[in-house]
């Protein structure tokens, strides 16, 4: 039903979302450990996004049917149009600290490994679900990343 240049494009378009809280959580924070803690989460969305786009571009131009690809990457958009999961429910103004903001993040990620896996339950072809997991496994790697970070001797 999707093909995978429409899962990358769907996976960055997650990541830009986070970035886009981090920054407006970064604006709002008052500590400096809290706001470089925030900077590095937002470089981590950034980063993360460029690693999907070489992905998609590297298979870019693979998919015969256009017209199909333009309706699947159609629904993607309008099922995400802002998403940031557990992100959208969180009030800054009740954040007590770096760790509260690396718990935030985790849950994020989850959240995100939730979404693509029932994205998986829609794909067919093992090519494409292939690198479904490869983004799932992803997420997962830094989901590993920030609960090492939470681990640290942060505030």
């Amino acid at each position: 039903m999707f093909t995978m240049s429409e899962i990358y494009h769907l996976a960055m378009r997650l990541e830009e979302n986070g970035e886009a809280f981090y920054r407006r959580a970064m604006e709002k924070a008052i500590t400096g450990p809290i706001k470089d803690l925030l900077h590095w989460l937002m470089d981590e969305e950034v980063a993360h996004r460029q690693w999907f786009a070489q992905k998609e571009a590297a298979i870019k131009g693979t998919s015969d049917d256009t017209a199909l690809n333009e309706v699947g990457n159609k629904m993607l958009q309008d099922i995400m149009r802002e998403q940031t999961f557990s992100l959208g429910e969180a009030d800054l103004g009740e954040m007590h600290g770096a760790k509260e903001m690396i718990r935030l993040a985790i849950d994020f990620e989850e959240d995100t490994i939730i979404f693509f896996n029932m994205i998986a339950m829609l794909v067919g072809d093992k090519e494409t679900l292939g690198g479904l997991n490869e983004i799932i496994e992803e997420e997962k790697r830094h989901v590993t990343l920030l609960k090492e970070k939470l681990q640290e001797d942060i505030m």
